[in-house]
């Protein structure tokens, strides 16, 4: 296909990118203003609904939303190859850092390689800052102008990219059994705009009806998600693609040891509220305040950290006079042990790259090294993404009914079965929410009638 740049009015965007075939009619200049102000000018709860799903499926209205960034089903045929993962991280670092997450829960990557080499030498490709940099202007385009949330960033190529850099770290930094799941979020937080990261959480808990079930103690089952040798069957890693600190809400943890709940569990047999609940245990006193570990992390530089370790997004500080301050954006990928939890994508939507390494002792790094999804998956892994985490990305009711009915055409030929059933428990538990608001708001609209 060949690509043609068009000019347009002012106050709108610079410049966007059609994809033309040879010999197909030209349109007529009033028709492409009326195609491309569909996506220029649309809000995201107008338009993410199944009605219009022919236009928010279709990858060509993406490319006029970020028309910096790309969209394509095989990168590699486009010559964007990949460093290795061995070529990333030194074995004395990647100890340092499993030493660091068996001991603390936690571990800081300050490395910031490049993504790729050319074959003549040259730095030809985009490193991590160039990626970074498209990657931030975009998600803060999608949030300003459409409000589309930040997540919706995995539907381009340079976030996968980034993806694959991030599973070669993961996995030269986490056993060998665990692998790349394709639990990927980002987040957009602006404390000016009263916005605030997630709350204090483990990302994992064991079952907690496995315990009676097998009399087990809590601290059994916690022991289970962990291997033999101590590592995490499931490791979070954290990238900051703006600077984050205490300012914009930077990460804050509690690290392994002075949290009785990280091995232990968080059961607790006694009646007080106060004591079963995770932070008043390992907080019992004023000075154990001064155990809370705040992570800052330029914009490149990563935080990685345990299912286990409590962690937080900090509340910024919306009257911040910190010259260049800028909302917090970051990203987050995952690794993990197939037995603990699979990787959410099955293994049939997944292809191997052939750049990858093939001798055994790189065998771990190969597993890693999977090529980007096609769109169509990466659209369904966004609508999950979204359905899970609904309360967190405050969905209209079409909104969630569109990703409901996207995943229900393609989750059983590309989502892993245990991720589909938690999809789908997420969407009738969103649904629920809503027709309770919609009750309780008819309710109270129908009192303030009979007081007029």
């Amino acid at each position: 296909a060949r690509n043609r740049v068009c000019a347009w009015p002012s106050g709108q965007a610079n410049y966007v990118i059609h994809q033309t075939k040879p010999n197909q009619p030209k349109q007529s200049r009033q028709n492409k203003k009326r195609v491309s102000a569909i996506s220029l000018n649309m809000d995201f709860v107008s338009f993410f609904t199944s009605k219009k799903r022919s236009q928010w499926s279709d990858p060509s209205q993406w490319r006029q939303l970020c028309p910096s960034l790309t969209i394509t089903d095989e990168m590699e045929k486009e010559g964007e190859n990949i460093k290795q993962p061995s070529q990333l991280l030194s074995s004395i670092t990647s100890q340092q850092m499993r030493s660091h997450l068996i001991d603390d829960g936690y571990a800081l990557l300050n490395n910031q390689n490049e993504i790729g080499n050319s074959s003549n030498g040259r730095n030809e490709t985009p490193d991590n800052k160039k990626v970074i940099q498209a990657l931030v202007s975009s998600i803060t385009t999608l949030h300003k102008q459409h409000s589309i949330p930040a997540t919706f960033i995995i539907l381009y190529d340079e976030t996968w990219k980034l993806a694959k850099y991030g599973s070669s770290v993961l996995s030269s930094c986490t056993h060998t059994n665990n692998e790349f799941n394709y639990d990927i979020l980002a987040w957009y937080i602006d404390p000016r705009e009263g916005m605030v990261g997630f709350s204090p959480h483990r990302d994992r808990q064991p079952d907690e009806e496995e315990e009676p079930k097998k009399g087990m103690t809590g601290g059994d089952i916690v022991k289970r998600s962990f291997h033999k040798d101590g590592q995490a069957k499931y490791v979070t890693m954290w990238m900051a693609l703006t600077d984050a600190t205490p300012e914009n809400s930077c990460l804050y943890v509690l690290p392994k040891k002075f949290d009785p709940g990280y091995s232990a569990g968080d059961n607790n047999s006694d009646d007080d509220d106060d004591k079963s609940d995770p932070l008043s245990r390992a907080l019992p006193t004023k000075e154990s305040y001064q155990n809370i570990r705040a992570l800052p992390r330029p914009s490149g530089q990563s935080v990685l950290f345990t299912h286990r370790i409590l962690h937080w997004g900090s509340k910024g500080n919306e009257n911040s006079s910190s010259e260049g301050l800028t909302p917090r954006i970051a990203i987050s990928f995952v690794s993990s042990d197939p037995t603990f939890e699979r990787p959410y994508l099955s293994s049939a939507s997944l292809k191997r790259d052939s750049q990858c390494p093939t001798n055994e002792e790189s065998q771990h790094q190969h597993d890693q090294f999977l090529s980007p999804p096609p769109f169509r998956i990466r659209l369904l892994l966004v609508c999950a993404q979204l359905l899970i985490y609904h309360q967190r990305f405050n969905l209209s009711k079409e909104c969630v009914r569109a990703c409901y009915d996207y995943c229900k055409e393609h989750a059983e030929d590309h989502l892993d079965e245990a991720y589909r059933r938690k999809v789908f428990v997420e969407f009738v538990k969103a649904m629920k929410e809503w027709d309770e608001k919609e009750a309780a708001e008819k309710k109270n609209n129908s009192k303030t009638d009979c007081t007029k």
